[in-house]
């Protein structure tokens, strides 16, 4: 789904990216540790010989002399989009990986040669000293991976040959003349399959015979663009199914300077190392909720979204809702649950019933005048109401659960205000104001007693009734003097 745009796991996910970047975008979905050069069987020369695999290994062979250099690419995992700015001087190195998550950046070598790491997540950001603390160590090793080195390069190099060599890798013959980006450059492309591999073939290259991927894995084809000027991989793509469903990975490179790099200097404010973990848990925590929904298609990823959003009173969570009118629904669920009106302002086809359930909520009767269809504002009167005789029996608990009694009996209270809008005891000091409203009708004949030893009005369903019916009235006058206001200026 093209709405699903944060798929992210600081501790996986880099690592998994990390293989794409030293190969500059040369990405090969296979599942194996690296075996000992020793055990690599006699090399073909006929299948090493051909343009396409010779253009492909001294791909490899650039990259490996890559000492300083800025590199910016993007990758995009089945639509989920990872932005990348590695860069080098030789000495200091500066690592930035952001998307829908956030913002995860190392700053690594320099004058002082120590480390910093940052976060930017939620709308906050943090960075800290690495210093000897596991987790942020943790941290530091999944983005330094990212910057391109010799010894990797090298050993790709030779894990391609190998696998070229045993016919695992079967290369297109042709080479294709294509530009992409801002760079020219030459198109290879091969197919990628160990099915028909013996048993001591898998073993040479790493992979467990009983190894579950090679009955779940199939169909997978590689794509590499190199520069023409440069020699590198610019852009690379990988298709493949698993159990039968699609898959895709694709790397786009859009800048690459080699050469007096702008390395960013670190950062001078930083928090204490334990501090910015437990920011980090807690952000990593927070985006894997959100990722688990991403398990989901259709219909489920909507509702799983407004689970969450509800579940976590999170706004930023309604916006990955690609459907409007799911949207809207998300973002009244959210409304209601924080008591935010400002939200219903940006709804449209359900702001009125936004702004009612605010009100039902926190007895805002000024909610009501923001309602497009005037023909609802009873409606939020009502709600208004209830939210209002809600607040005010939650109040009353309130009060009782707090040691101090104000009467005995009856007799103790009396009211006061011009309208005898007020119940209190007979004797306190308090002054209370006279404000003219009309209110304060709804008041009369209302018993002013003492209720286990407080006083107050006995507020009954008739109370409630007419501060609804009067408020329905005074919203209807303010709606009619913006008609009216309105027809004398047009």
């Amino acid at each position: 789904m093209a709405e699903k745009k944060m798929k992210f796991d600081t501790k996986i996910i880099v690592l998994v990216a990390a293989v794409v970047a030293l190969m500059l975008a040369g990405y090969v979905y296979f599942k194996q540790e690296s075996m000992p050069l020793e055990n690599t069987p006699p090399m073909e020369t006929k299948p090493l010989d051909t343009p396409a695999a010779k253009l492909l290994l001294s791909a490899f062979d650039a990259g490996a002399k890559l000492e300083e250099y800025e590199l910016t690419y993007e990758a995009n995992e089945n639509g989920v989009e990872t932005a990348y700015d590695l860069r080098s001087d030789g000495n200091a190195s500066f690592v930035n990986v952001s998307g829908g998550f956030g913002s995860l950046r190392g700053y690594f070598g320099g004058p002082n040669q120590s480390e910093v790491v940052c976060l930017s997540y939620g709308g906050d950001d943090r960075c800290a000293l690495v210093g000897n603390d596991s987790e942020a160590l943790s941290v530091a090793a999944s983005l330094k991976i990212l910057l391109p080195d010799k010894k990797t390069f090298i050993s790709q190099k030779t894990q391609i040959i190998k696998l070229i060599n045993i016919g695992a890798i079967k290369l297109d013959s042709s080479i294709i003349e294509e530009p992409t980006g801002a760079f020219e450059t030459k198109k290879i492309s091969y197919s990628l399959d160990y099915r028909s591999l013996t048993v001591d073939q898998l073993l040479s290259v790493g992979i467990s015979p009983s190894d579950p991927s090679l009955s779940t894995i199939s169909d997978q084809k590689v794509s590499y663009w190199v520069d023409k000027a440069g020699g590198f991989i610019v852009k690379s793509r990988a298709t493949y199914k698993e159990t039968l469903v699609s898959n895709s990975y694709e790397t786009d490179y859009t800048k690459i300077k080699l050469g007096s790099p702008e390395v960013p200097g670190k950062p001078l404010g930083v928090v204490e190392t334990p501090s910015f973990v437990s920011f980090y848990k807690r952000a990593e925590m927070d985006y894997q909720a959100k990722a688990s929904c991403m398990v989901f298609e259709g219909n489920d990823w909507t509702i799983c979204l407004k689970s969450l959003a509800s579940e976590k009173r999170d706004w930023e969570i309604c916006k990955m809702i690609g459907e409007k009118d799911e949207y809207e629904a998300c973002t009244l669920i959210v409304a209601q649950g924080t008591n935010n009106a400002v939200l219903c302002e940006k709804l449209d086809a359900l702001s009125d019933d936004c702004y009612i359930a605010v009100a039902s909520q926190t007895g805002n009767f000024d909610l009501c005048k923001k309602m497009k269809n005037s023909s609802l504002i009873n409606s939020c009167a009502q709600a208004a109401a209830a939210g209002l005789k809600k607040i005010s029996d939650e109040e009353e608990a309130l009060r009782k659960t707090i040691d101090y009694r104000d009467c005995g009996t009856n007799p103790d209270c009396r009211t006061f205000g011009a309208a005898s809008q007020y119940c209190a005891p007979r004797n306190t000091t308090k002054e209370f104001a006279n404000e003219a409203s009309p209110l304060n009708a709804c008041f009369k004949d209302l018993p002013c007693a003492c209720n286990e030893g407080y006083c107050g009005f006995r507020k009954n369903n008739t109370f409630y009734k007419c501060i609804s019916e009067v408020e329905g009235l005074e919203l209807e006058k303010y709606i009619n003097s913006l008609v009216n206001q309105s027809n004398s200026t047009g």
